[in-house]
């Protein structure tokens, strides 16, 4: 893959010879801790948890707080986008008291704003001081260890919703599917670009947690992202196999 470049971070932070790296390894271990915290509080088993509600913004906060922080040594200039993001952040917080819930309101809105920090600030300087694989294997193996729990929770009673449709260890199907489409991808680089066989049971399970989910989003992006993947590998043949059963398969759910 390309390394990672945005506007953000075209600049080099400057921090001290080993300050950077030290930094961005203490904030992977907080990536993996707010990929696992978030994954959990979708969880069936951890979803009324409140003091799991309120332990996912520690990680958000202190990756956020890495952004701001590598972007204000770097100088940053903010770019479009992130003016964009900083607009709706104010609608946001303007519409407060004209919600039905504005403590709900305002909690959606930080919330928007530190995973908009996390991602387009934080990971961006961790991709480009410990490379894209490092975002990509904590995505893989975080999502890894959640699909494979979907197992354990047909094992108590909680993999399916009422209407039979598989859930795994999620809330409900859609969020199997939005969660399958971002983990899929990354599990499946693993095993095209480096060979890593461990991840093929996670693509088993998850292929089929994924179909028997019927969700039809979680599909398709799924299906664009694994295609995404393949091009990147130079994997175009394989398209054809991976675009027909899907194919027929979102034909059939539609109609």
């Amino acid at each position: 893959m390309m390394r990672a470049l945005h506007p953000a971070t075209r600049r080099p932070v400057a921090l001290g010879r080993g300050s950077l790296v030290t930094q961005s390894r203490v904030m992977l271990y907080a990536l993996y801790g707010a990929l696992g915290v978030l994954c959990l509080c979708q969880s069936v088993l951890f979803f009324e948890a409140r003091w799991l509600a309120t332990a996912r913004w520690i990680p958000l906060t202190l990756l956020a707080a890495f952004g701001v922080n590598a972007a204000l040594k770097a100088v940053r200039r903010p770019g479009a986008p992130d003016l964009v993001a900083a607009a709706f952040f104010i609608l946001v917080l303007y519409s407060t008291d004209r919600s039905t819930d504005p403590t709900l309101t305002f909690q959606r809105g930080v919330s928007v704003g530190l995973v908009y920090l996390s991602c387009f600030w934080a990971l961006w300087q961790l991709a480009n001081v410990l490379g894209e694989e490092a975002i990509v294997e904590a995505i893989a193996n975080v999502g890894a260890v959640i699909l494979l729990a979907g197992i354990l929770a047909v094992g108590v009673g909680q993999g399916f919703q009422a209407d039979g449709r598989f859930q795994g260890a999620l809330i409900n199907p859609n969020s199997l599917g939005l969660f399958s489409s971002i983990v899929g991808p990354c599990a499946l680089w693993q095993v095209v670009r480096w060979h890593r066989r461990l991840y093929i049971p996670v693509l088993i399970v998850g292929g089929v947690g994924l179909i028997m989910s019927g969700s039809r989003g979680g599909i398709l992006g799924t299906a664009v992202g694994v295609s995404i993947v393949l091009i990147a590998c130079g994997k175009v043949r394989h398209l054809l196999f991976a675009a027909l059963p899907v194919g027929a398969y979102l034909v059939y759910a539609t109609f």
